[in-house]
């Protein structure tokens, strides 16, 4: 039989727990919020299995802090919680409308289930919990004191618990809704730039600070160097083959489907190299990309040149307000346009890139203005052995209503 000592420190330590049960509840809903808002996706319910995810992402987090007694407060937190797999309580076993109702839900559950152990500690001193291959029972909860709110330690083990949540959101988010695309060179209708993507560097070492540069300018990309390449034939220079990933929701004929630049600056610690550019940025970029487990796809190069019937009601508000290519065109001209353009991209050759291979995305971000959907985009960037000459359209009248009212293509 445990002591009175040991009862009442199973009790102690349970009440501290509950209360940090409680501090990560009460701000739990700003970080699914902010989640759901930066990858501008709609707050879903995720399931039993990845709510129960998500609720042990908190408590592992806690893992190596205090030593011992954050290892055992991990390995036991997860352990009751993981029970709930082949177990659900009936109130969990159901649907709710979004993520923080479920996990709403699941902290009013732990807490109920804390409160039964600290009603009878005697009843359950031998009840184990297992996870992740590790045991604990009840009892070695009297083997230590756990931080109570008036610990400076506990804000310590709130504030990683938190990490640990916003971490575990955005993993089953991601690995719910995201994919990453693989792009391929490939040649089509009008496409031509089917040669991989290059960087000019000398065989010693990869150019770290060009790719670096690269995902500053496209932050939902990686990288990845597949080889190098002497000069020859034409090639007056040196250079790394490297293949593009891009994490989206998907590519379509108009778009990438990247991740907001706000959602990346959120998500990433590092750009291409491991310095650490963000530090709190949740994740390193090679975890997400190579072992996070969101889906893979391949597209071809060649992809984003499709067009639609009939513009977005995006275009539209964007033609009320003046903000588009063609109003941007007749107010300035279109070779004072095109000149903008083409004095960026000599100057950027990662611009140029991009500007090569998602010109409509591309355009719309430099020039600040949007880009009819029903019209094909096409940028030719000339390289060694690429020659490109553009025959303008005739010009035509300018219709009365652009003279007066420039509001539209």
């Amino acid at each position: 039989m445990p002591t009175e000592d040991q009862i009442a420190q199973v009790k102690n330590n349970i009440t501290a727990i509950q209360a940090l049960n409680d501090y990560v509840y009460d701000h739990s809903n700003a970080l699914v919020l902010n989640a759901f808002l930066l990858m501008s996706e709609k707050d879903a319910d995720p399931g039993l299995a990845l709510g129960i995810n998500i609720l042990e992402g908190v408590f592992w987090a806690l893992g190596g802090m205090l030593g011992a007694v954050g290892n055992f407060a991990a390995s036991f937190l997860s352990g009751l919680v993981s029970e709930w797999g082949s177990n659900p309580p009936p109130n969990l076993n159901t649907t709710f409308a979004g993520m923080f109702l479920r996990f709403s839900a699941q902290s009013v559950e732990f807490d109920k289930q804390l409160a039964g152990y600290y009603q009878d500690p005697v009843s359950n001193w031998n009840k184990s919990f297992r996870s992740r291959g590790i045991t604990s029972t009840l009892s070695d909860l009297s083997t230590f004191p756990f931080p109570n709110e008036t610990d400076p330690e506990f804000e310590s083990l709130a504030s990683t618990a938190l990490g640990g949540l916003d971490r575990a959101i955005w993993t089953t988010v991601l690995t719910t809704n995201f994919i990453i695309t693989k792009w391929i060179p490939t040649e089509g209708e009008g496409q031509y730039n089917p040669t991989p993507f290059t960087i000019p560097g000398g065989k010693d070492a990869f150019p770290d600070d060009l790719a670096d540069a690269y995902i500053e300018q496209a932050p939902s990309y990686f990288l990845v160097p597949q080889g190098w390449l002497p000069k020859s034939g034409c090639a007056t220079e040196d250079r790394w083959v490297v293949q593009e990933y891009n994490l989206g929701t998907g590519v379509t004929g108009l778009s990438d489907g990247a991740l907001s630049h706000d959602a990346c600056n959120y998500l990433f610690r590092n750009r291409y190299t491991e310095k650490v550019v963000n530090p709190n940025g949740l994740f390193d970029r090679s975890y997400v990309f190579n072992s996070m487990g969101i889906r893979t796809a391949s597209v071809g190069t060649n992809t984003l040149v499709k067009v639609q019937a009939s513009v977005s009601n995006d275009y539209k508000r964007a033609m009320l307000t003046g903000n588009t290519l063609g109003a941007l065109a007749f107010q300035e001209g279109r070779e004072t346009v095109e000149d903008r353009i083409i004095r960026k991209a000599q100057e950027d050759p990662i611009f140029a890139r991009r500007l090569s291979l998602r010109p409509r995305q591309t355009l719309e971000e430099f020039l600040g203005v949007k880009l009819p959907e029903t019209v094909f985009f096409n940028v030719i960037v000339e390289s060694d052995g690429m020659y490109a000459l553009v025959i303008p359209r005739k010009e035509l009248p300018v219709p009365r209503t652009l003279r007066t009212r420039p509001s539209g293509d």
